[in-house]
């Protein structure tokens, strides 16, 4: 899903450019120059938000990582996933997701989303 973030889609990227350079005269037919170039940019398209991501919390809630992963690849309505208290959502989150309506679906912020977008709506300037 396109996710659009009004004020951070209409701000344009900005970047800065530095230059400097020192010159120094060693004898009369020789002189050393140092110089560095550099640009900064600000307000960049970067894919770094992800308002969908399951909380890291859930990693380690149903005993080790091994244990959590199991629990959070179970479907809604399992054995698994009851004795988790996991419990659908909202009513047709098991006939919407169909095959794939899992414990981890379910814990998601926007459950009826696999994934938001912010990058194709143009409002991720976060870079």
């Amino acid at each position: 899903m396109p996710w659009f973030q009004g004020r951070e889609a209409t701000r344009p990227p900005m970047f800065n450019n530095f230059n400097f350079s020192i010159q120094r005269q060693l004898s009369s037919s020789m002189v050393l120059e140092a110089s560095y170039n550099g640009v900064m940019g600000s307000h960049l398209q970067s894919q770094l938000l992800a308002y969908n991501q399951i909380d890291p919390k859930y990693l380690t809630a149903f005993g080790t990582i091994a244990q959590s992963t199991a629990v959070l690849n179970s479907k809604i309505g399992s054995d698994t996933a009851n004795a988790a208290g996991i419990f659908a959502p909202y009513p047709n989150f098991v006939t919407q997701w169909k095959g794939n309506a899992t414990v981890k679906q379910a814990l998601r912020p926007f459950p009826q989303y696999q994934a938001i977008d912010t990058y194709t709506g143009g409002g991720d300037h976060a870079g």
